[in-house]
């Protein structure tokens, strides 16, 4: 296999929670020695940060005969890690195969493992920051709910729900919306979802998100991860959450806390990302959850590919 394929430009998508998949991850790393030889490399990394944590090492079981499921390690509280660990494995696998990216994105939690990749925190610094943020996030209140529309229509359903507190969290493309709302508003959430006839599923994880009412849970964040030092990344790393072009000159344990309570927009990060004119967008999610709104998002001229290399068995990696 040849692992320089060409000078390709290329923007990484780092995933936020929801989405992590242990058998995509497991598929992958059969079918890849590329990916397996990096994940072996960056768990060897984050396997003694977990141990420092009371967790056990991800690395033996994930490559072993028989992998956790991904609730189990949500219900464990390891299964931030383990997408922080899969999504680092799968940037180092992808910058040989194509040289390193010119710009990376991440989405939610992702953030950590993007700013990581670009040379802001070492592997170990990443992981720890990632198991003080955790917690944290899952603290959060709130569910969120997935609706199959518009920005427009979502708005209208909120407001026909008389759900007070109830906001747009995620705009992943023009038919798929997240929205942030309590617990106790979730059913007159799915009903005026029904009367408009808008597929709604409640999202996977037991909390609430990117609501302007959690500036609480974005200062206890802050707290918790501001005594990591950053170095000046090598390319530009963006957050999904308000579109946002990390600066170096400011805070940045301030901007990473800030995703909590700012709203992800996917097509204006994508856009913004643009600029750095990538010919190929990898999708790291083990789901490839992100693809999906990228090819709608981006142009429809062929100037640029988009793949989800967990999802594609032929992926060339």
């Amino acid at each position: 296999m040849n692992h320089h394929q060409g000078n390709h430009s290329n923007m990484h998508l780092f995933p936020g929670q929801g989405t992590f998949s242990v058998s995509s991850l497991t598929a992958a790393l059969n079918r890849s020695r590329l990916l397996r030889e990096a994940f072996d490399e960056i768990a060897g990394q984050t396997d003694p940060v977990a141990v420092a944590h009371d967790q056990e090492p991800l690395g033996p079981e994930l490559t072993g005969p028989t992998p956790p499921s991904t609730t189990d390690l949500a219900r464990a509280g390891r299964v931030e890690l383990a997408m922080f660990t899969s999504a680092m494995a799968a940037h180092r696998a992808l910058s040989q195969v194509y040289g390193p990216p010119t710009a990376v994105v991440g989405v939610s939690l992702g953030d950590l493992p993007a700013l990581t990749a670009a040379g802001a925190f070492t592997v170990s610094d990443g992981a720890r920051m990632t198991l003080a943020a955790a917690p944290i996030q899952r603290s959060c209140p709130g569910r969120m709910v997935h609706l199959a529309c518009s920005t427009r229509v979502a708005d209208e359903i909120i407001d026909r729900s008389g759900v007070r507190n109830a906001a747009p969290a995620l705009v992943n493309d023009d038919r798929s919306i997240v929205i942030t709302a309590p617990r106790s508003g979730v059913d007159a959430i799915q009903a005026a979802a029904a009367v408009q006839d808008v597929p709604a599923a409640l999202v996977p994880v037991p909390f609430g998100s990117h609501h302007p009412e959690l500036g609480k849970y974005a200062e206890e964040g802050y707290e918790a991860i501001r005594q990591f030092e950053p170095m000046p990344a090598r390319i530009p790393v963006y957050s999904a959450a308000g579109a946002r072009r990390y600066s170096f000159r400011g805070d940045i344990a301030r901007q990473i806390s800030d995703n909590l309570v700012t709203k992800v927009e996917l097509p204006s990060v994508l856009d913004r990302g643009m600029r750095h004119r990538p010919d190929v967008v990898l999708d790291l999610d083990t789901s490839g959850s992100l693809a999906s709104s990228a090819r709608k998002v981006l142009p429809d001229d062929r100037s640029v590919a988009v793949c989800a290399p967990f999802q594609e068995e032929r992926f060339p990696w």
